[in-house]
Formats: structure tokens, sequence, C-alpha cells
């Protein structure tokens, strides 16, 4: 038996045909599992970022409650802008404001006396040390403060940048150094005396005993 060329076509054609739908169906099935592949790799990449989402909020919960019930006051400083993001009830107490939202705005300078220890006025000053600290990192230094009410007290500021997410902050921690301060002022007075007295000065103990 001899085909004729027409059945020969239909046969190369059905061949032809056959060999294109195993490509195809190969073909087919080699993307089915590369995408499976791929699927597969995105839900980890999922999981992955969910479990770093989720370590990040716990951190931050965690930093948050330290944040609120430290007894230390406590301000996050924008140092762009230089106003005040946020600050624990402490820096609300210690600033003898109202409550947390009376803080959040201010500037250093809106808490602060009109001038610093050395006369700097302290709007320099603020941005001098702003400056340091995001060139150096952490810098602790005494400030002179003014409270609403006008009366002036001293704090040793702890002034350190950190990062938020992608932003750079400052914290700032505060400690009232005042009555240091006063006792300083006192010995210095006592010893200027001492020093430029034109009379004679005895410094005795309890018993009478000549100390100096």
């Amino acid at each position: 038996f001899k085909a004729t060329p027409a059945v020969a076509n239909e046969i190369k054609e059905v061949v032809q045909l056959t060999l294109a739908h195993e490509r195809m169906r190969t073909l087919l099935q080699d993307n089915q599992a590369r995408i499976a592949t791929q699927a597969a790799e995105l839900q980890a990449q999922i999981e992955a970022l969910r479990a770093a989402e989720a370590k990040i909020t716990e951190s931050e919960a965690y930093n948050h409650l330290l944040f609120t019930d430290s007894r230390v006051a406590m301000v996050v400083l924008d140092p762009v802008s230089g106003r005040v993001l946020d600050c624990n009830p402490a820096a609300v107490q210690i600033y003898r404001l109202a409550d947390v939202q009376a803080v959040i705005g201010l500037t250093p300078a809106d808490v602060s006396a009109p001038e610093q220890y050395d006369g700097t006025p302290s709007t320099l000053a603020a941005a001098s040390k702003i400056e340091q600290a995001l060139s150096d990192g952490a810098i602790i230094f005494d400030w002179h403060h003014r409270r609403p009410d006008g009366s002036l007290w001293d704090a040793e500021v702890h002034l350190s940048p950190f990062r938020q997410r992608d932003q750079l902050l400052l914290q700032i921690a505060l400690l009232d150094v005042s009555d240091r301060k006063r006792a300083e002022e006192e010995l210095r007075l006592a010893a200027s005396v001492f020093t430029h007295a034109r009379e004679g000065i005895l410094i005795t103990s309890a018993d009478g005993t000549i100390l100096d």
C-alpha cells in the first residue's frame, strides 16, 4: 500500500500537530512548575516580611512602654523643623505644662531662658547643639530653661540622634540639676569672698579647730 500525496500530507500534519502539542504541553508544565516555585518564594518573602513587621511592632511597643513609663523626662525632636514630635509624661511634668499636646510643636527656644550661661542667645545655642549631636553623636551638656510662669531652672541634657524607620530624629533626656547649680554658684561666691576679703577669715570645725 502506498499512500497518496494527499494522505501523506495529512499524516505529516498530524505528526507535526502531535509534536507541537507535546512541546506545548511540556512548555506549559515547565511554566506551571516555574510559577509554583515563584509563588512559594513570594509566599516565603511575605511571611518573612510579616514576621519582621511583627518584630518591629513588638519592639516599638516595648520601646514606647519604656518611654511612657520612664521617670526621666524624654522628648523627641525633629532636627529639620526644630520642633518637638513627642514626649513622655515626665517631660510634661518637668516643663510644668498641661499635657503632652501642649509640649508637641514647641521648639527648644520656647522652653529656654533667653540666653545660656555664656550669654549666647538660646536660639543660636540650640542650633549649635543640634548640629553637634547630628555630627558627633550623643552629647551631654547643661541647659538654662524657663517655665511658663517665668521661673528659671537648669537641666543636664542628654542629646542623642536615632533613626525611626527612615527618619533621623533626636532624643532629649532631661535631668533637673537646679539644686546642684545653686550649690555650685554658692560655693563660687563663697570662694570669691574668701579670696578677695581684706580682713582675715578663719574656717573652723564645730569644736573650734581652725581648718583654713
